[in-house]
Order: C-alpha cells, then sequence, then structure tokens
C-alpha cells in the first residue's frame, strides 16, 4: 500500500496551480513544505505549510500569522471579541480551524487529516486545499477587523447570522 509522502505532494502542487514551493525537510519521518497563495481580497501573499508527520500519521495544513492579537496590546473585552469571533468561525466552519496562540497572540487557520497509511488522492489534495483558501480568505479579514477593534465580535456572528437567513429566505 502506498502512504502521503512529501514526494507525493510536490507533484500535486504544479497540477494544482502552483508551481512555486520549496521542501523545507523530507525524511522518512516526515517533513514539511513552504508555499502560499496570493489573496486579491486582502491584497497579500498567504504562506502555507503542509507537513507529514508519518510518526502520528498525520497531514496538517497550516496558514500561519493571519492575525496578531497579543494579549498585552488589548484590553480583556477585545480579547473576549477576538475569541468570540473564532469560535463562531470555528462553528461555522465544516473541516479545520482558527488557533490562538496566547504566548504571541498568533492566530492562524489549520486542517489535520488523519494518513496512516494511505495514499491521499490529488482530489481530496485539492479539496483541502480550496477549504483552507475559503476559510482564510472568508474569515481572516473579518477576525483581523475584530483584532484591530474595527469590529466586535458579536458583529460578525450577526452578520453571519443575517446571511444565513438570506439564504434560507427568511
Amino acid at each position: 500500500m502506498e502512504k502521503t509522502t512529501i514526494q507525493l505532494l510536490t507533484q500535486y502542487l504544479p497540477k494544482y496551480g502552483w508551481p512555486a514551493f520549496k521542501v523545507i525537510e523530507d525524511g522518512p519521518t516526515g517533513g514539511k513544505i513552504l508555499t502560499g497563495w496570493g489573496s486579491p481580497l486582502v491584497g497579500e501573499s498567504r504562506m502555507m505549510f503542509i507537513s507529514i508527520d508519518h510518526r502520528q500519521n498525520t497531514m496538517l495544513v497550516v496558514v500561519p500569522a493571519l492575525v496578531s492579537a497579543p494579549q498585552e496590546r488589548m484590553s480583556i473585552g477585545q480579547l473576549a471579541d477576538v475569541l468570540a469571533a473564532l469560535g463562531f468561525a470555528n462553528f461555522a466552519l465544516s473541516i479545520g480551524r482558527y488557533c490562538y496562540d496566547p504566548s504571541d497572540g498568533e492566530i492562524r487557520y489549520e486542517i489535520g487529516l488523519p494518513i496512516d497509511a494511505a495514499e491521499i488522492t490529488f482530489e481530496q489534495f485539492e479539496h483541502l486545499m480550496n477549504i483552507a483558501q475559503a476559510a482564510v480568505t472568508y474569515w481572516a479579514p473579518r477576525i483581523k477587523a475584530v483584532a484591530d477593534g474595527e469590529r466586535t465580535g458579536a458583529s460578525v456572528v450577526q452578520s453571519f447570522l443575517g446571511h444565513v437567513q438570506e439564504f434560507a429566505g427568511n
């Protein structure tokens, strides 16, 4: 049985349309690829790491440093708003999650996938990449606006619920 490897993913990235990537490490226990994309909605590039850990049989897709929300820079109320926005984003996502690192305030998006002895198909890889890009493109600007004090966590929730009601025709 084949397994998911860094080499396999380096074949998938150009096929997906991302020819720019760098293999940071590749060994018997796993490896890591650095890649990313341009995000026209936020006017900047997004870095992405894809790592494989053969000891834990996992693949991890991480879009790091989306928002900075260090505790020492924020009031407790503003930090509570950021965490509320993160919680709601995570509730709304079917795959992946936003994570907050309280040690430095980094907010990142990640998807973990068990790979065991299986080879991820190109279609599965493409699906994960599309999900990661969509989740970051939609939610990161909203979370950043809360961290920057331009919105409240409640306004993010209210806005999203309004879209849901519109979609449902209520």
